[in-house]
């Protein structure tokens, strides 16, 4: 047992037991929920080096990748047995598309999420100008597939000027 003070968290990337198992996920919140697996973690002690079928090279949390109990894309394949556990920035393949409907041109944004992953969108007017907030949402309520779910949002194309966007999708 570990005695931590009332007033203390405990953050950790990984801990492992003599026998070389990893316990970073079991010990979660243990303690009075004092201790804090912070999964996204990947450091000096903390970390592997994973190879997608792309031949990208990713390092990732040990704990995270290597997890039975976490299926962190929401593909149905728990993390130790899929060789593309997170959804990576280059994923989410972010199109953005005009089309036409009855209320006039519109801009269609889409990308690839995952299920119950909050999803951010921004914009802005310049290149230099700051990132506003044109929505966020939770994709709940979808069906897990390989390779995240595309869902989109539309919004009337600007008739002056040009606008930028930025996805932002953190997973759940």
């Amino acid at each position: 047992t570990v005695e931590i003070d009332p007033n203390m968290r405990v953050y950790y990337a990984d801990a492992v037991e003599s026998n070389g198992v990893s316990v970073a996920v079991r010990i979660n919140g243990a303690n009075g929920g004092r201790f804090c697996w912070v999964q996204d973690f990947a450091g000096f002690f903390s970390s592997t080096n994973l190879i997608y079928p792309d031949g990208g090279t990713n390092t990732l949390n040990v704990a995270m990748v290597t997890s039975p109990d976490h299926d962190r894309d929401s593909d149905t394949t728990e993390n130790r047995n899929d060789p593309t556990p997170l959804l990576r920035p280059q994923d989410i393949a972010v199109k953005v598309e005009p089309e036409t409907g009855p209320s006039g041109p519109r801009v269609r944004i889409s990308w690839r999420t995952t299920v119950n992953a909050a999803n951010h969108v921004y914009y802005r007017d310049s290149l230099s100008g700051p990132w506003l907030p044109l929505t966020n949402f939770i994709s709940s309520g979808l069906m897990p597939q390989p390779g995240g779910v595309r869902v989109s949002i539309t919004e009337p194309v600007r008739t002056t000027g040009a606008r930028y966007y930025r996805v932002r999708v953190d997973a759940p």
